[in-house]
């Protein structure tokens, strides 16, 4: 089994990016991967994260 993290907008965020993000995630589930998302924002994911500024990130706690 792979692991894979997929970085995107995520549900219940409304758009063609979220609902792309989903169909990656659930191609990567049929195929038995382990699958963890980030999101830019608060949302679904197992995590959220800000990539413009990956240190607030990371003292934010969004990894937790």
């Amino acid at each position: 089994m792979s692991r894979v993290v997929i970085f995107g907008e995520y549900p219940p965020t409304a758009g063609a990016a979220a609902e792309a993000t989903l169909a990656a995630v659930r191609a990567r589930l049929a195929e038995g991967s382990e699958v963890e998302v980030v999101s830019p924002r608060p949302s679904a994911a197992h995590h959220h994260a800000d990539v413009g500024n990956p240190s607030r990130s990371a003292t934010a706690g969004y990894w937790a």
